[in-house]
């Protein structure tokens, strides 16, 4: 860590404070995470503004973790961090999707296998993600599946006659505007 105060500390007068954290192969371990990270690579810098909240932002470098098989990159800038804070994030990600398990709710009956790849940006406001409200969330992101397997539990006695039952299977899943496309084992 390195770190930069310039200004004056007065009644109302606060200084501005430029910092940077560097971090190689470290790991992080919280109680709410299910499993720890590891091979954690931080470099972010930032600038803070005390006397303006508006005026002070990270800019992350890199921030690099692994989650058993799964690797993550993210780098961008987030803004107004003594206020409402925004971010414009890139990210990519190798995903074992086992590692997701862990995090879906345990009553939750599906399973997953295989893997996810891709590139995704995204803008948000934390204090919205915070409360749930995602309307104002927006991702672009390029994903590619291999080995992939899903399976939830969808029993019972309807015939396919009159509904498709993969559509239904999935329906709790579908994001809008997203379609599931699977190959039914038919050739065109």
């Amino acid at each position: 860590v390195s770190a930069a105060v310039k200004g004056t500390l007065k009644d109302s007068v606060y200084p501005v404070v430029s910092a940077r954290v560097q971090l190689e192969n470290g790991g992080f371990a919280y109680s709410a995470l299910p499993t720890p990270l590891c091979d954690v690579n931080v470099d972010v810098a930032a600038y803070v503004n005390l006397n303006d909240s508006l005026d002070s932002y990270a800019d992350v470098h890199q921030l690099h973790a692994r989650l058993n098989n799964t690797a993550v990159e993210v780098s961008g800038r987030v803004e107004r961090l003594l206020a409402d804070v925004e971010g414009d994030v890139e990210m990519h990600a190798d995903v074992r999707l086992s590692d997701v398990l862990s995090f879906l709710p345990e009553d939750l009956p599906v399973k997953l296998a295989g893997k996810c790849s891709g590139d995704m940006k995204a803008h948000f406001v934390l204090e919205e993600l915070l409360e749930g409200m995602y309307d104002g969330l927006r991702v672009e992101a390029d994903l590619t599946t291999k080995e992939l397997a899903w399976a939830t539990d969808y029993c019972g006695v309807k015939s396919g006659r009159d509904i498709d039952k993969f559509k239904e299977a999935f329906k709790q899943f579908v994001v809008a505007d997203c379609d599931i496309v699977y190959n039914d084992g038919e050739d065109d």
